[in-house]
């Protein structure tokens, strides 16, 4: 009976096989291939095109690494800059702090290095003092004021990078 429902439908295919009449008088239809093989032979597509996409795929994917390649290799090397400069940030702070626990009368090159070579883990870094004295009026007192400047400088692929800090004390003029 289901022989026969099938029979009077319509000859479709399903992914590509087709129904075909052999083993009918068995009562077993089939699928078979050859009906689809002869309906692709009529829709050839040109040789070749399958290694075409495959080099344009490739020649793709290595522009893309190459250019993922040199993203790499520059965010390494700013992430070593910023760790350095973090470092010298941290050296200029303890530089000022040294000026700060010296007395203002000993606040001199001859207490204060003008330039000292300084190397933590990370590489070699050198710190430099700068100081500035002057002489202010306020409310008609004069003031004796001194800057005190702490640079610190590393280089990294031959581009030298700084950090400074600046304090500055003051105490009656006299």
């Amino acid at each position: 009976m289901f022989l026969k429902f099938l029979e009077a439908l319509p000859r479709p295919s399903i992914g590509g096989f087709f129904w075909s009449r052999q083993g009918e008088a068995s009562g077993r239809v089939r699928l078979s291939r050859p009906l689809m093989l002869r309906s692709r032979l009529r829709h050839r597509t040109p040789r070749g095109y399958v290694m075409l996409e495959v080099m344009a795929g490739g020649t793709i994917a290595a522009l893309v690494l190459t250019s993922l390649m040199s993203t790499l290799g520059s965010a390494r090397v700013q992430r070593a800059i910023g760790k350095r400069l973090s470092v010298a940030q941290s050296l200029a702070v303890q530089g000022i702090e040294t000026s700060n626990a010296l007395d203002y009368s000993a606040l001199t090159v001859t207490n204060l290095p003008v330039t000292e070579v300084v190397t933590p883990q990370q590489g070699a870094y050198t710190r430099t003092y700068t100081l500035t004295a002057s002489t202010i009026t306020v409310s008609g007192s004069a003031l004796a004021r001194m800057r005190v400047t702490c640079r610190v400088s590393f280089v990294v692929e031959g581009k030298t990078y700084t950090a400074s800090m600046t304090t500055t004390r003051y105490r009656t003029a006299g």
